[in-house]
């Protein structure tokens, strides 16, 4: 221990003594390992754990799928989830849950909510507890119980002003009354969007439903048993129900996954790539300080010397170089954990508010005990990564050489090269960290400045669910809907108004398989091809500026008692009908009571890049009068004389008073102006390509200052020489060309190298990009040139240096 002691106080004085060199250290390491902080603090809350559970490990989450199908997020029907929750013995529990629009009345203003009907073992599951109150009981579940509902923190909030004693107070959620059993703590937000919760009763009725599958199915697995084994046994009874149901089981699988996994995907990639890209800046930060220690160690060789002359052994220094070392990696770590919590608080920013619920943990993007244990375990990492090479070159000494007064300096060697060698690993990084980010900046511009299909300028658009007790008869739904749109549409500064089960470019995004006329039939076993599917009322393409290419619109007319119809999207018709002629062919969804015939073909729309790869995937519109939905969204596009000002104040306030008008217990949800709804849409790429910018920006500017150290140091360890050079008759320029060169074959180096690398991230990328290739040639052509002449900028005045020795004064210091 005195030993330990004794290093550390001399680490001290002898990174005091070159104070100019440590603080460099410092700050390049505290920027690398903030970074790297910073996005594993975000992956560790979004992608590790994402779901605010004790014992994560354990739970897992269980789908029906389709062979064939491209959906990601099936569900469970809700007879098959009885039969897995009896006949299962790999679980200690099954817990499920469904959607439930909810319209929160009673309180100041009316307002809708998206909320969850769940399972008495929900929260037990979970390991979740409340902050106030309960959450439920079985008794809480049964058919006439009293109604009862847990709050979410924010709702809480927002609603209630924050009343601890709101506990047992009653609150109507869609004309009924319930009483509130608990509030959730702030951190606890899941299912994504949640609000309130209340019990999902399922009768006898259920166990016969096969066909619709609303419910997410997760289940908390027995010690001992892997994910591999109720798998098996959950396929094993699939089988038995398919033998017993075949008309709606038959082509049925069931998919087991770690339920982190499967609620951390959508980030997944997006946060994989920015944690590869702080892990390029920290190594170059690790190149950086490597250098400025080989130069430090170059400076101290005497007392290196000296030290071995009177007995230090070679492990001896060795140890006191690592002692500095991990001495400069521990402030960096402290002072990068400062960093991190700066970077947090942006990242937090980041993302726009109406998409935070719908992101599990992003309120847990904390930097906490277990994130600093991390801190620290990576700044001990990197204390030993730049050390080591630089505390075995550092002792080893020649002591004949070294002791001599007047020793000359040269370009070190073996020394020299490895600065070198850092310095080309520096440009490598940077250039594959640049190149990502010039294909994501790419890509973020395409999506904005690509043609949407539709003009969301004007117009306002939000969310309306009628409740089943309510509205469970067809015609009321209808009515409703009718007189809401003859409502709005009469306002003032209201162009046109009409309804959509789907708008363009939100999150939502429903996919039904389709019978398509003059297509092979599909074979036993085989997914229908899919379609996106949209309900829509009549004037919505109007009222949304999607051209209608052939054909017609949907009209009054076009209800029930009439013929059944569809318009289809343009990429549709050209995927499935020769030249794209699809008037008067049939197209059959898969659960629907028969075929529909195509009276008109749209212009295409882009679709959120989020929830699909195709952008422009084939659509299928049918009438809202045939359909009827209980949730709908109203798009209201404003007059051209009316201001978005209005729009945004007086209209929202306007349509909620005839809302109100119509039914005082419904309310409109997530209302926001369309480009807001398409901003949104866009956010991970944003805030992804943003990150990303400031990552490449960081490791420009660390290859700028490695570059321009080494060349530095260069210049003044060839002082003499160069001294030498010019009493010979070379001229400035000749020597600024030695030294430049010098400096661009390092750079040409490190760029021929990360071109290389750069060529298999991009690969890597692809999935994320939109509208640029993963070899797009404009970044892999513009990257190199910015960072080659980044290079020669940062040689520049070391060479002027250079050419600037006077010949008499450098070989009279020699």
């Amino acid at each position: 221990m005195d030993t330990l002691l004794q290093d550390i106080r001399y680490a001290v004085r002898a990174l005091t003594k070159t104070p100019g060199l440590t603080l460099a250290a410092v700050v390049c390491l505290a920027l690398g390992i903030g970074a790297v902080t910073t996005v594993y603090t975000a992956t560790t809350a979004l992608v590790l754990h994402p779901v605010p559970a004790t014992d994560p490990g354990r739970l897992v989450a269980i789908n029906e799928s389709f062979p064939g199908a491209d959906s990601d997020f099936d569900r469970a029907a809700r007879g098959n989830y009885l039969d897995w929750r009896r006949e299962s013995r790999s679980f200690d529990g099954l817990a499920a849950f469904s959607w439930w629009d909810v319209n929160v009345t009673g309180t100041a203003e009316p307002e809708r909510v998206t909320g969850f009907l769940a399972t008495p073992q929900f929260f037990t599951l979970l390991g979740a507890r409340p902050m106030l109150g309960r959450t439920f009981t079985p008794e809480d579940a049964e058919r006439g119980a009293h109604f009862t509902v847990v709050l979410s923190h924010a709702l809480w909030q927002r609603k209630f002003g924050a009343d601890r004693a709101v506990v047992g107070h009653t609150v109507m959620l869609n004309g009924e009354t319930y009483t509130i059993a608990g509030v959730m703590p702030p951190e606890f937000i899941f299912p994504p969007g949640g609000e309130l919760w209340a019990p999902l009763a399922l009768t006898a009725a259920d166990v016969l439903e096969r066909r619709e599958r609303d419910l997410t199915v997760f289940a908390r697995l027995t010690k001992g048993t892997t994910i591999a084994a109720a798998r098996a046994e959950l396929r094993s009874v699939a089988r038995r129900l398919a033998d017993q149901y075949p008309a709606t089981n038959a082509r049925v699988d069931v998919r087991v996954e770690p339920m982190d996994r499967f609620y951390g995907r959508h980030p997944r990639p997006y946060l994989l790539l920015s944690l590869a890209s702080v892990g390029f800046v920290l190594l170059i930060a690790c190149a950086n300080v490597a250098n400025l220690q080989l130069a430090r160690a170059a400076s101290r060789a005497r007392e290196v010397a000296v030290r071995a002359a009177l007995g230090a052994s070679r492990g001896r220094l060795v140890r006191q170089f690592l002692t500095e070392s991990l001495l400069l990696a521990l402030v960096g770590g402290a002072l990068g954990a400062l960093c991190a919590l700066w970077g947090v608080l942006l990242l937090r920013n980041a993302l726009p508010a109406p998409l935070v619920r719908f992101n599990p943990g992003w309120t847990r993007i904390v930097v906490d005990a277990p994130i600093l244990g991390f801190t620290f375990l990576v700044a001990t990492a990197t204390g030993v990564v730049f050390g080591i090479v630089p505390a075995l070159f550092g002792s080893k000494v020649n002591l004949v050489t070294s002791l001599k007064d007047g020793s000359r300096g040269t370009t070190g060697g073996a020394r020299n090269g490895l600065r070198g060698a850092l310095v080309i690993a520096e440009v490598a990084l940077a250039l594959v960290l640049l190149v990502s980010t010039g294909l994501m900046a790419r890509s973020l511009a395409h999506l904005v400045n690509a043609p949407l299909g539709f003009r969301p300028e004007r117009a306002l658009t939000m969310e309306l669910s009628l409740p089943p007790i309510s509205y469970g008869d067809r015609a009321r739904r209808l009515e409703f809907f009718a007189r809401l749109l003859d409502r709005v549409q009469a306002l003032p500064g209201v162009r046109s108004a009409s309804l959509a089960s789907v708008l363009p470019m939100t999150w939502n995004d429903w996919r039904r398989g389709a019978a398509i006329e003059g297509q092979p039939p599909v074979g036993p076993g085989q997914a229908l091809p899919t379609v996106r599917y949209r309900v829509v009322s009549p004037g919505y393409f109007a009222s949304v500026e999607i051209p209608l290419l052939r054909g017609r619109q949907f009209t009054e007319r076009d209800d029930a008692s009439s013929s059944r119809v569809a318009i289809v999207s343009a990429a549709l018709a050209h995927r499935y009908w020769p030249g794209g002629d699809a008037l008067g062919k049939r197209i059959t969804l898969d659960s629907a009571s028969g075929p529909r015939e195509i009276v008109g073909i749209s212009g295409d729309v882009r679709h959120n890049p989020n929830v699909g790869v195709d952008a422009m995937h084939p659509v299928m519109y049918v009438p809202l009068w045939q359909a009827a939905l209980e949730t709908m969204a109203l798009v209201v596009r404003g007059s051209e004389e009316s201001s978005a000002r209005w729009q945004a104040g007086t209209l929202t306030g306007a349509i909620q008073r005839e809302i109100v008008a119509l039914d005082p217990g419904l309310a409109a949800g997530e209302v926001m102006a369309m480009e807001e709804l398409v901003s949104n849409a866009l956010a991970p790429q944003r805030v992804t390509a943003g990150m990303l910018g400031v990552f490449a920006g960081i490791a420009l500017v660390m290859a700028l200052v490695g570059i321009y150290g080494v060349m530095s140091y260069t210049v003044s360890r060839r002082t003499h020489e160069i001294g030498v050079r010019m009493a010979l008759g070379a001229q400035r320029g000749d020597v600024m060309r030695i030294v430049l060169g010098r400096g661009s074959a390092l750079a040409a180096a490190g760029i021929a190298l990360g071109l290389a690398g750069a060529l298999a991230m991009s690969r890597g990328l692809s999935s994320l990009l939109h509208g640029v290739g993963a070899t797009d040639p404009v970044t892999f052509v513009a990257v190199p040139l910015v960072l080659g002449a980044v290079a020669l900028s940062a040689s520049w005045v070391p060479a002027r240096r250079a050419a600037k020795v006077d010949p008499l004064v450098a070989m009279r210091g020699e």
